[in-house]
């Protein structure tokens, strides 16, 4: 083994990670591939590249297109459950296409046990772009839903890391309240390894310098520093705001002790997000007085971000008083957990209990 790829496999089990994760992954995708062979061959019929705007309006057809996983066979009584499913990729990559990040094994799976599945693209690296484009799926697979065999009454939105964002974002924001969709359209959040605060969301090991990269080369590169624009695009920020809070973002006690002994320790004097993201300029942020139930997942080894959906949960709970439930899916990694059936079996009891009107498990 090389020293480089030693230093980095040590870097790795520093924060939390498998010794070697390049095989974590190998064996993680074989699995599903197996899994799904067995269980969903001759049961999903993948419809692919259907856009969900006019051709007129489409500005990068392909990105503005949805691939959608049909359950085959007759389906009796009310339609299926219908699930949109944004692929992640750090708000500037991904495709619903790729199997990398996970669409296609989350359609594969949803849909061999009953579901309707629409997994669009969007538009990247541009957050009004992504956003009007995740609306619009949205909204197509709504307005679509009876001729696709699904029920739109029976709408739930989930994303996988940056799609994880967004679901919660549509849900929580106000790009799909009333009168866009009705009051409690959204039946539940599904928030796989999810991005849910632009502002020192990771934990764990190291966590101040992650925070530094993720700043540099995701927030700031996708949203810039305006606090208002970090707020609004930060699902816990809204539901704190949305629950009378007068500020956006605060220190969790977590990141605030790493900090203390990262910058003890170090001769590199690092600082996190601008403090201003807690100031003014807060007025023009918006949100949707309705909060459906949300389920939040996160893979063992996830970079810090189970502490960022620790937190959501935290602040939902403040909000609403009920805690979502929080699975950690033991020896996955930030790409294998939308692979893992344990994660999608996860989603779909989920979906079953809000159905069933009863206390998730």
């Amino acid at each position: 083994m090389s020293v480089s790829k030693a230093a980095f496999f040590t870097a790795v089990k520093v924060t939390g990670g498998p010794w070697d994760p390049f095989t974590q992954m190998e064996d993680g995708f074989e699995k599903m591939k197996t899994e799904q062979t067995e269980h969903a061959t001759g049961k999903v019929l993948t419809v692919r590249d259907v856009p969900y705007v006019h051709p007129s309006e489409a500005r990068s057809t392909y990105k503005q297109c949805s691939d959608i996983y049909l359950p085959v066979g007759a389906r009796k009584g009310k339609g299926a459950p219908l699930i949109v499913h944004f692929h992640g990729g750090g708000w500037q990559d991904g495709d619903r296409a790729d199997e990398m990040f996970g669409a296609p094994a989350v359609g594969r799976s949803h849909a061999a046990a009953g579901c309707v599945v629409v997994a669009p693209s969007y538009r990247l690296g541009n957050y009004n772009s992504f956003m009007a484009d995740a609306v619009r799926a949205i909204l197509y697979a709504v307005a679509n839903a009876t001729a696709l065999g699904a029920d739109s009454s029976r709408l739930y939105l989930s994303g996988h890391s940056a799609g994880g964002n967004l679901a919660a974002l549509c849900a929580l924001g106000p790009w799909l309240a009333p009168p866009v969709l009705p009051a409690g359209a959204v039946n539940g959040v599904i928030g796989i390894s999810g991005v849910y605060t632009l502002v020192r969301p990771l934990g764990g090991a190291l966590s101040c310098y992650k925070n530094k990269i993720f700043d540099r080369y995701l927030a700031k590169a996708v949203f810039g520093d305006e606090p208002a624009t970090l707020a609004q695009y930060s699902p816990t920020a809204l539901v704190r705001l949305g629950g009378g809070k007068a500020a956006a973002f605060k220190w969790r006690w977590s990141e605030a002790v790493g900090k203390l002994a990262q910058d003890t320790l170090s001769s590199v004097a690092i600082t996190g997000p601008k403090a201003a993201a807690d100031a003014g300029g807060l007025e023009s942020v918006r949100w949707n007085d309705e909060v459906p139930p949300v389920l939040l997942v996160n893979a063992s080894w996830d970079l810090g971000l189970e502490d960022d959906a620790a937190y959501f949960a935290k602040t939902l709970a403040a909000r609403t008083g009920t805690k979502p439930t929080h699975h950690i899916i033991p020896n996955t990694n930030h790409a294998t957990v939308t692979w893992d059936e344990r994660s999608l079996r996860r989603c779909r009891d989920f979906i079953e209990a809000c159905e069933a009107k009863k206390p998730v498990v």
